[in-house]
């Protein structure tokens, strides 16, 4: 609560203006300051209400600014069990703020504190994420003398992604920075199982062998190492996945990520690559023969 006191001209006092604040604990009757005794000489004490006039004043005791703007600061604490923070960010942005900026025009809002940082850890992620790609393929395509293989190599991280949503859909948890980073992370897992196979058919065309038997059987001969990667990840973050300690529930949606995407995409990759090898080689050839 603040308290504003006039000054009111006093001999030997002058008239002076002052903003008292008590803490909450401390807050008493308006009444009670009326009569608090104050000592404006030796020997000589008054009530409060005789030097002052005290009333209630609602205005903030201080101003924010940001850039330079006049700002109020809206902070809540969410209660997950009613609504997740997905939710409520939806549906302010979508709903609340457009109306509250309509009805009083000429204001804007920011995010700040934990929305501001996951923003800015979204946007560092997004970059890491596009680097690190460009990173691999440009690895790849040089050491591979081919710009067509590494496209085959990288069909896998799409359905690395899609088995991370499939795991959260199946597991009931919402989407986190910390599921992204599991993204981020079963990419380069499926890249390297993509890998095994696209360099098992190339090392055995340049043996001599033939080139739809070998294709066809890329995914038989390759079947183990592949599948071995898999189960082990998986194994390895299940144990995360099932815990259900506080300290864990951050790392739950990662560890989602990682096993349900290495396991998701690692079916696709025995199917899917040696069928787009085919499709391109058959591209390639027709392109040659024109």
């Amino acid at each position: 609560m603040h308290i504003a006191l006039e000054g009111i001209d006093l001999p030997d006092i002058g008239n002076h203006s002052v903003s008292l604040q008590l803490d909450e604990d401390k807050t008493r009757p308006l009444e009670w300051l009326q009569n608090l005794p104050i000592q404006i000489a030796p020997n000589h004490i008054l009530p409060l209400s005789a030097v002052a006039r005290l009333h209630v004043d609602n205005k903030p005791f201080a101003i924010l600014h940001n850039d330079g703007k006049r700002s109020s600061l809206v902070s809540a604490t969410i209660d997950e069990s009613q609504i997740s923070r997905t939710e409520l960010i939806r549906h302010l942005q979508q709903d609340f703020l457009p109306h509250l900026m309509k009805t009083y025009p000429g204001i804007g809002w920011t995010r700040g504190g934990a929305l501001e940082s996951e923003t800015r850890i979204r946007h560092y992620l997004t970059f890491s994420f596009a680097l690190s790609l460009t990173i691999m393929f440009l690895l790849l395509a040089i050491s591979l003398k081919s710009v067509y293989q590494p496209v085959m190599i990288f069909t896998a991280i799409p359905f690395g992604i899609v088995g991370a949503l499939l795991g959260h859909l199946l597991t009931g948890l919402q989407l986190t920075l910390w599921s992204v980073a599991g993204m981020i992370a079963v990419s380069g897992i499926v890249v390297n199982n993509n890998m095994v196979i696209i360099f098992f058919i190339n090392e055995r065309l340049k043996a001599g062998e033939d080139f739809l038997r070998t294709v066809i059987n890329a995914g038989v001969h390759r079947f183990r190492p592949v599948m071995l990667t898999t189960i082990t990840t998986f194994i390895g973050v299940f144990p995360t996945i099932l815990n259900q300690s506080w300290e864990a529930q951050f790392l739950i949606p990662m560890a989602i990520s990682i096993g349900f995407g290495v396991l998701f995409a690692a079916f696709m990759t025995l199917f899917l690559v040696p069928c787009i090898y085919i499709v391109g080689n058959d591209i390639s050839q027709t392109i040659k023969h024109r």
